[in-house]
C-alpha cells in the first residue's frame, strides 16, 4: 500500500473504532508537502490530512496542544504518526462579510494561544520534532539558509544576530511560532488559525511579520494589547523608554508559569520598540527561499527585496503544480499558500 492507502485505510479503522459510520472519502487536494481528503460520515464531514515523514510537523503539533489544552485551537479527532483528522471548520475569514472583525478576534485568540503554550508545551513541541527556531539558534540557522540559498547576502547575518540578541534579553520568551497566520488560514468560527505545517517554535513577535500584513486596522494593537494585557499598549510611545520598575497592569498569568515572572517579562517586553513595517509583501505571499519554509519568514523581512525579471515568466511548480500556483520561472518558491 501507498502512503494515500495508508492514510485512509487508518482513518476507517480509526473511526470504525469510534463508532462512527464512514459514508465516503474524496481528496481534497495533493501537494508535495501534504495531502488532504474529505471524509463524509454519518456525524458530519472531516478532514484527513497526511504529510510526508520530515516535512510537516502539524500531527505532533496538534497533539501537543490539545494534551496541554492549549485554547483557540483545533482540537483533532485522532492522530497517528504523520496522519491526522480533523473536524470541519468551516468557512475561512477571508470570505468573510465582517472579515476585520474576525481577523482581529483571531489576532486575539493568538496571542492567548502563544502565552497558552510557553514554557512547557513548547519544551514538548521541540521534542515531538517541531523545528526548533529560538533566538539563540536563530542566527545559526539563518547561516544555513543564507549560506546555501542567499550566499550574496551575507551581510544580513549581523543584522539578525545583533536583532535576535537583543529581542532576547528583552523579552526571552519561546512559544508556538505559526510562519503563515493570514486571512486564509483562519476559521470565522470560533476565530482560531489553521494549517500549522509550517509552524516552529519561536519568539512570538515572528508571527507578525506574516499576520501584521494583513490590511485590518487594529489588528496587530488587538494582538499587542491581548499579548501584554494592557488597552492601549500599542499606541503608547512612552512605551520604549519606561523603566523597569514601570510595571503595566497585571494581565491574567497562565498555570505554566509564576505571576512574577509573567508580570517581569511582560514589563520587560514593552521596551522592545514596536515592530517596524514589513517590507512590501508579494501578493500571492510565496517565498523567495526554500530548503526551510519554517524559516522563510523571518529571513525574508531581513533581505533586500529582489525586482522580478523583465522576461520572468510564470509557470506551474513541477513537483505537485496547480492551476492556482503559478510561479515566476527564475526563482523557485515555495507554495505553501
Amino acid at each position: 500500500m501507498d502512503s494515500s492507502t495508508d492514510a485512509v485505510t487508518w482513518a476507517r479503522t480509526t473511526l470504525a473504532e469510534q463508532g462512527t459510520d464512514v459514508l465516503g472519502v474524496e481528496e481534497v487536494h495533493r501537494r508535495a508537502w501534504s495531502t488532504v481528503w474529505r471524509v463524509t460520515t454519518g456525524d458530519g464531514d472531516l478532514f484527513l490530512k497526511s504529510a510526508p515523514a520530515g516535512v510537516s510537523p502539524e500531527p505532533a503539533l496538534l497533539d501537543v496542544l490539545a494534551l496541554h489544552g492549549v485554547p483557540h485551537v483545533q482540537r483533532p479527532v485522532a492522530v497517528e504518526g504523520a496522519f491526522v483528522l480533523l473536524p470541519d471548520g468551516g468557512p475561512i475569514v477571508r470570505d468573510a462579510d465582517d472579515r476585520e472583525a474576525v481577523w482581529r478576534a483571531v489576532m486575539r485568540h493568538y496571542a492567548e494561544l502563544q502565552w497558552a503554550t510557553e514554557p512547557a508545551a513548547a519544551e514538548d513541541l521541540v521534542r515531538a520534532g517541531v523545528p526548533d527556531l529560538r533566538l539563540p539558534v536563530l542566527p545559526d540557522v539563518a547561516a544555513e539558509v543564507v549560506a546555501r540559498w542567499m550566499p550574496e547576502y551575507p551581510a544580513v547575518l549581523a543584522r539578525l544576530r545583533d536583532a535576535a540578541g537583543e529581542l532576547d534579553e528583552l523579552l526571552p520568551m519561546a512559544t508556538i511560532e505559526h510562519s503563515d497566520l493570514h486571512d486564509g488560514n483562519a476559521f470565522v468560527r470560533d476565530a482560531v488559525p489553521f494549517d500549522w505545517g509550517d509552524a516552529c517554535v519561536s519568539h512570538p513577535f515572528l508571527s507578525l511579520l506574516v499576520a501584521g500584513q494583513e490590511d485590518v486596522p487594529g489588528a496587530v494593537d488587538a494582538y499587542l494589547e491581548t499579548f501584554f494585557g494592557e488597552p492601549g499598549v500599542a499606541e503608547d510611545r512612552r512605551a520604549a523608554h519606561r523603566g523597569p520598575g514601570e510595571v503595566g497592569r497585571r494581565r491574567a498569568a497562565g498555570p505554566e508559569l509564576a505571576a512574577g515572572d509573567r508580570r517581569r517579562r511582560r514589563r520587560d517586553a514593552r521596551r522592545v520598540p514596536r515592530c517596524p513595517a514589513p517590507v512590501a509583501p508579494d501578493p500571492r505571499r510565496r517565498s523567495t527561499l526554500t530548503g526551510s519554509p519554517q524559516f522563510v519568514t523571518p529571513l525574508e523581512f531581513a533581505l533586500p527585496r529582489q525586482p522580478r525579471a523583465p522576461n520572468d515568466q510564470p509557470r506551474l511548480l513541477e513537483t505537485g503544480g496547480h492551476d492556482d500556483e503559478l510561479l515566476p520561472a527564475s526563482r523557485v518558491r515555495s507554495t505553501r499558500r
